[in-house]
């Protein structure tokens, strides 16, 4: 028997009031870098030489597949749970603060969904359009306006 979704745009809307950023365990941290864009290459080619999956998500990964806003001020990067924390900030540029942090990385506190269906856009994994929307629209700094032009770009219901 073949099922079909008749109003995904509700089901979306229904998912995304229910989601929260809550269900992350959030690791604020601050790199020292000259740019943004030396920060994020910092952060990345550490988790790629330590074999972890990642996906950027809220503004960062807004800026890859639908723009909207004129920088990334905290480089917000999903990790898997599991991952070896002291192993990531070790002798790394990555320190661990309660203030000021210009990274986060963010592990899901249950499964492994927020990682599925990422892409590789430009050579840096990206989550899926989905799990952007539920992120953005539940982030304090804008989100919603960007997860709205989010949907109108890349998500057709």
């Amino acid at each position: 028997m073949l099922r079909s979704l008749q109003e995904p745009g509700a089901l979306l809307e229904a998912w995304a009031e229910s989601h929260s950023l809550e269900d992350y365990e959030s690791h604020p941290l601050h790199v020292l870098a000259g740019s943004p864009e030396e920060r994020e290459r910092i952060v990345l080619e550490l988790l790629e030489s330590c074999q972890v999956e990642y996906a950027l998500t809220l503004e960062a990964g807004a800026m890859r597949v639908a723009p909207h806003g004129t920088g990334v001020g905290v480089l917000s990067v999903l990790v898997p749970a599991d991952l070896d924390w002291e192993k990531i900030t070790r002798g790394t540029r990555l320190q661990p603060v309660q203030d000021g942090a210009n990274t986060m990385l963010m592990a899901p506190r249950r499964g492994t969904a927020p990682l599925m269906g990422r892409r590789e856009i430009e050579g840096v994994w990206v989550a899926s359009d989905v799990q952007l929307y539920l992120d953005l629209w539940n982030w304090p700094r804008r989100g919603r306006e960007q997860a709205k032009h989010l949907r109108t770009e890349r998500l057709p219901y």
